[in-house]
């Protein structure tokens, strides 16, 4: 089972009406309308109550709307104070001017280790066509 570039499981479902281009699907949405037997809507989000985001039983996840599940990390982020006071992002990168990215919830981010990503996952498509 796939880890996306931020460690949700994904498992391949090319007919789900939430598949990504690639035909995967977030597991941890498959569990909960497996439970509760019905499609979740795109407004509809799931959290992980651990916060561990690949640990998708049943009782790990939480059906909320976006709103709650962004007051829900305000909440509960302990480590937020830590990640806002941070100088180097975790691949050592400077975390100031240029290469820092702000978003829309206001968590610090490198552009650096954000442009990577984006272009890991572009060549990932790529090769998936081919």
């Amino acid at each position: 089972m796939p880890l996306t570039a931020f460690g949700y499981k994904q498992t391949f479902v090319p007919s789900h009406p939430m598949s990504a281009s690639n035909g995967y699907v977030f597991e941890h949405r498959l569990v909960l309308e497996n439970r509760l037997g019905r499609n979740l809507k795109r407004s509809e989000i799931v959290h992980h109550k651990n916060g561990v985001k690949d640990d998708n039983r049943i009782e790990n996840l939480i059906l909320t709307t976006r709103a709650e599940h962004i007051k829900h990390h305000k909440i509960t982020d302990f480590a937020s104070k830590k990640r806002k006071s941070r100088t180097h992002c975790l691949k050592g990168h400077l975390l100031s001017g240029s290469n820092l990215y702000l978003t829309p919830n206001g968590r610090r981010n490198c552009k650096t280790c954000r442009a990577n990503s984006s272009k890991k996952h572009t060549e990932k498509k790529i090769a998936y066509r081919h």
